[in-house]
């Protein structure tokens, strides 16, 4: 199979990463992440105006230990949520068991 500049491969090829490509402009305070592994990432050229610099931070981390992080902020925050409702409001989180007082009411 070879490949020309006119060749319906090219073409098709041209096409494909037309369609799927995905563009942003971040903005100042914004992240991006992404699984490095199963995602094709480039940067467009950057032209500063005035002072302003590009300033890209990466960094990499374990996605096991990443999910894992994630799912337990979720089962907090669902917990948060449930101990603000139960307990009708509210700055705090829950409210003493009115046995011993020694455990929350979930």
């Amino acid at each position: 199979l070879t490949i020309s500049n006119s060749s319906p491969l090219e073409a098709s090829l041209q096409k494909y990463a037309k369609d799927y490509t995905w563009e942003y402009a971040l903005q100042k305070g914004d992240i991006l992440v992404f699984n490095n592994q199963r995602m094709l990432h480039g940067r467009r050229s950057f032209h500063s105006i005035g002072n302003a610099k590009r300033h890209l931070i990466g960094c990499y981390t374990d996605a096991m230990d990443t999910i894992s992080r994630y799912r337990q902020l979720l089962r907090k925050q669902k917990r948060q949520q449930l101990y603000h409702h139960r307990s009708g409001g509210g700055d705090h989180y829950g409210k003493r068991n009115p046995g011993n007082g020694s455990r929350w009411i979930i």
